[in-house]
């Protein structure tokens, strides 16, 4: 039986790579030759605006990855760019309620829990690390 960790303590598990990864890899570079993916042009960090602050942007591309679990990449982007019009930035999110954020970001997918925890993560950046992202 493996033992829990403990707050503090991480477990170091052995991981490795699928054992088909080389036959499949030229599959894939093939395929992604021919046709773009939804994530080159809307992956997290293309998400996050370019011309921001560099704290405002790591601060974007944490939201958008937060966003992204259980949810299409476009309506991903459709939430960022609302945050967006918002103002998606570590100070504004932590002043927002989360009833307004949840509004915001209403099409993702568990965008009640998402709320309520891009608020925390604000709050938290800025109480701990000084508004920015660790």
């Amino acid at each position: 039986k493996r033992k829990a960790a403990t707050s503090g303590q991480r477990q170091k598990l052995k991981t490795s790579p699928p054992a088909s990864w080389k036959a499949d890899y030229p599959i894939i570079q093939r395929l992604r030759a021919q046709r773009d993916a939804p994530v080159d042009s809307v992956g997290c960090e293309r998400l996050a605006d370019p011309r921001a602050k560099q704290a405002d942007f790591e601060w974007q591309c944490l939201v958008a990855a937060m966003l992204s679990s259980q949810t299409k990449d476009q309506t991903n982007a459709e939430a960022m760019a609302a945050l967006h019009t918002h103002g998606n930035t570590v100070a504004n999110i932590a002043r927002t309620p989360v009833a307004r954020l949840d509004k915001l970001i209403a099409k993702v997918g568990f965008h009640t829990v998402k709320a309520k925890n891009l608020r925390l993560a604000a709050r938290i950046c800025i109480q701990r690390h000084g508004g920015r992202v660790p």
